[in-house]
């Protein structure tokens, strides 16, 4: 059940960051650059947690 409420948060915040990175006129330059290192975590989490779940 972890796992999926997991996967679920994830997925969520990466949408979310996804759609302020591609805003024309909303982010600043700073706030891509932010937002492009949380896509990037969130991104190496989703990837760990997969792994973890079909190898453990």
């Amino acid at each position: 059940m972890g796992f999926f409420l997991s996967l679920a948060f994830i997925i969520a915040v990466v949408i979310t960051v996804y759609r302020r990175m591609t805003a024309t006129e909303e982010a600043t330059s700073q706030e891509r650059v932010v937002n492009g290192i949380i896509m990037a975590v969130m991104i190496t989490a989703l990837v760990g947690l997969v792994g973890l779940f079909i190898f453990g």
